[in-house]
């Protein structure tokens, strides 16, 4: 399983420029929600390193079960030089009652994807919560995880179904 610990590193190296897609998924019926909005912070090679941040503030709907409205939800980047060195994803204003309900992959422009959070948070709430997932995060989120703050993805199981178009989770 992935505890996030390899998590963005599948980006590295990749361009940055093109459309990024945020795929959520509620897997179990009971619960809905929203996010009010999510941003990339893109930092590139060579040096010197440049840094973006592009953010898409629509609201994403969650429902009570299946797919999120948009799905997927879409940033594009443009102008960003060199390839990527380092990333975090921040969901602004996540809103759920049962938090291990949700599934959240990013997915790159070229179709490396990593999932951010899968099955985490036990039967935790999220209201209003920025949360941002990075690889310098030094944490995990835990089994209460509904604090807003700074996380590594994390992804206790493997093999989480996501319809498509989402591609197939492999565990990072």
């Amino acid at each position: 399983a992935d505890n996030g610990t390899s998590g963005f590193a599948v980006f590295n190296g990749n361009p940055a420029n093109g459309n990024w897609q945020l795929f959520i998924v509620d897997d179990l019926a009971g619960d809905t929600g929203t996010v009010q909005g999510w941003s990339l912070a893109i930092s590139t090679d060579p040096l010197p390193t440049n840094s973006l941040s592009v953010a898409n503030t629509a609201s994403i709907a969650i429902p009570t079960v299946g797919t999120a409205t948009p799905y997927p939800a879409t940033i594009n980047v443009a102008n960003a030089q060199g390839t990527i060195s380092g990333m975090s994803v921040t969901l602004k204003g996540l809103s759920h009652t049962f938090s291990a309900d949700l599934d959240i992959m990013l997915v790159s422009p070229s179709g490396a994807h990593a999932m951010l959070m899968s099955d985490v948070g036990a039967g935790s709430d999220f209201s209003n919560t920025d949360i941002t997932f990075s690889m310098d995060a030094l944490a995990s989120m835990g089994p209460a995880a509904n604090a807003s703050g700074t996380y590594l993805p994390t992804h206790p199981n493997i093999g989480d179904s996501m319809p498509a178009p989402a591609p197939v989770d492999n565990g990072v």
